[in-house]
């Protein structure tokens, strides 16, 4: 067992904790994006359509490096090549998504939003990107920065899932109540005539149906016998 395998030993199951932890957000965010899907058309808006992919970016950091930390006989340069490249495409792609979402809740002066939901992401990248840095030399000296990027994206993304599934709800209602009634069609009539009138159709078809009647039975019993 190499050094940088001994180091992150003791860390097993919290980094077993934490991809699964992962996992079941993604299973949530699937949910949330699932009351409307819309959002994820080009055009939906452009804000959250850039929160709901950064939010599953986090996720997928979070699970590959959660698997990264659980591989046997793991080097600290293996782990170094694979967390850059990892988290050089996390800071590529929040940089390109904070635009869209800092233009949604500027003009709003959500600016603790933008803050959590586009600002903090990018910081923990940069975290993991000098944790690949100093364990390139094989040293495991910057694991307590790693267990603190862990943290931010398990409760930052824990929180954009539980905010994203009341958005969408909330969305997904609002888009129901303006939805225009449509007009009844020519010449239909409401369910209580149509019931009405079933009834009516019922009672004159058992009136009319082969039996013996009340007349007929009077005369078969006044007739003689012969």
């Amino acid at each position: 067992m190499t050094t940088f395998s001994k180091a992150l030993e003791p860390w097993r199951d919290f980094y077993m904790l934490a991809g699964t932890a992962a996992a079941t957000l993604m299973g949530l965010l699937f949910v949330a994006i699932s009351l409307l899907p819309g959002v994820m058309a080009d055009r939906g808006a452009a804000g959250l359509r850039a929160w709901v992919a950064q939010t599953m970016s986090n996720l997928v950091m979070l699970l590959v490096l959660a698997l990264l930390c659980l591989m046997p006989e793991l080097s600290g340069e293996t782990f170094a090549v694979v967390l850059l490249v990892a988290a050089a495409q996390g800071i590529a792609r929040g940089v390109w998504r904070l635009r869209y979402i800092v233009r949604e809740n500027r003009d709003l002066g959500h600016w603790r939003l933008i803050f959590l939901r586009g600002v903090l992401p990018l910081v923990t990248y940069a975290v993991l990107v000098y944790v690949a840095y100093d364990s390139s030399d094989g040293a495991p000296d910057s694991l307590g920065l790693l267990v603190v990027a862990v943290f931010f994206l398990v409760t930052g993304a824990a929180g954009a899932a539980w905010q994203l599934l009341e958005e969408m709800g909330v969305r997904a209602a609002n888009a129901r109540e303006a939805e225009p009634v449509r007009p009844a069609r020519r010449g239909a009539q409401p369910a209580s005539a149509l019931s009405a009138r079933r009834k009516a159709r019922t009672k004159r078809s058992s009136a009319s149906s082969p039996g013996v009647s009340s007349i007929g039975l009077a005369k078969a019993v006044k007739a003689p016998r012969s």
